[in-house]
C-alpha cells in the first residue's frame, strides 16, 4: 500500500451532522478507487480524522471502541437509547474540551479551509474559532442559494473565526455559489 499508508496525514473533517458519511464513503471509495480490500480501506479510513462537535449516530462496527451499529442498520429499542446518548442538539453545549482543542489545532495549522454544505451559524463558527494561529490559510466555500447579504455575513463569520489577538490568518478568500460536487469538480486544481 505505500503511499496509501500517508493519504490522511494532511486531512481532517470536522461534520456537525450525527451520521457517519465521511466515514463510510471515504472507505468503499479507497476500496473501490484503489482496488484493495475492505479491511485495507477500513484500516486506511480509521487514520482519517473526522471530528463530529455534536457526536454521531455510534461507531460504525470496523471503527472498534463503544456502541457500534451498521451503516443503515435499524436500531433496536434496546440500542437506541445507548446511540442517543453519543449526540448533543443544536443547542447543547460541546463539552468534550480535549476534542474541541484537538479539531481548533487542526484549523490553525491548516494550510486551506474549505467549507462545503455548510450554513455558516453563529453556534457552528464559535465551535470553529481558533485561540492561535501561525499559518495563513487558503479558505474556499460554497455559498448556494444565499442571498448576498447572507453571502457577506457568512465571510465575516469565518473571518472572525480566523481571527487571532487582531491578527486575520485568511489568506485568499474565495466562496462561490455551486454545490459541494461541483465545487470539488470546479476547484479540484487548487485543492491538491
Amino acid at each position: 500500500m505505500g503511499d496509501l499508508e500517508t493519504i490522511f496525514d494532511n486531512v481532517a473533517f470536522v461534520t456537525f451532522n450525527y451520521d457517519r458519511c465521511i466515514e463510510h464513503f471515504v472507505s468503499h471509495w479507497l476500496e473501490n478507487y484503489f482496488r484493495i480490500s475492505a479491511d485495507q480501506a477500513q484500516n486506511l479510513t480509521k487514520k482519517l480524522k473526522v471530528f463530529h462537535p455534536y457526536g454521531q449516530v455510534g461507531r460504525l462496527a470496523w471503527q472498534g471502541g463503544g456502541n457500534s451499529v451498521g451503516y443503515g442498520t435499524e436500531l433496536s429499542s434496546r440500542t437506541l437509547p445507548q446511540i442517543a446518548n453519543q449526540i448533543r442538539t443544536f443547542t447543547e453545549r460541546v463539552d468534550d474540551d480535549a476534542m474541541l482543542d484537538e479539531m481548533r489545532g487542526y484549523i490553525a495549522n491548516a494550510e486551506q479551509i474549505i467549507y462545503l454544505g455548510f450554513s455558516y451559524g453563529q453556534m457552528n463558527m464559535e465551535l470553529l474559532t481558533i485561540p492561535t494561529c501561525s499559518v495563513h490559510k487558503s479558505v474556499f466555500g460554497t455559498v448556494l442559494n444565499m442571498s448576498h447579504p447572507n453571502i457577506n455575513a457568512a465571510q465575516n463569520r469565518v473571518l472572525q473565526s480566523l481571527t487571532v489577538n487582531g491578527n486575520q490568518w485568511a489568506g485568499r478568500k474565495e466562496f462561490t455559489s455551486v454545490g459541494a460536487n461541483q465545487f470539488l469538480s470546479d476547484y479540484w486544481y487548487h485543492l491538491v
